[in-house]
């Protein structure tokens, strides 16, 4: 069974979760190439979102999982 966007987020982070947003997307980001100075993760999570991108509920709550 797949697991819901919802349920991924409050599964154990890895040591490096990337949600990435088309590049006219108005949520607060970093350009990915901030990882080009940071070591090596053991892990990571990519999250590539859906046809017509990430509503903003869903950056939101991307955004409280890597806070929280």
């Amino acid at each position: 069974m797949p697991l819901t966007f919802e349920i991924l987020l409050d599964e154990p982070p890895s040591a490096l979760r990337i949600l990435l947003v088309e590049p006219g997307a108005p949520a607060e980001v970093e350009h990915v190439s901030v990882l080009l100075k940071a070591p090596a993760p053991a892990d990571a999570t990519i999250f590539v979102g859906p046809e017509g991108g990430w509503t903003e509920p869903e950056w939101s709550a991307a955004r409280r999982a890597a806070s929280g």
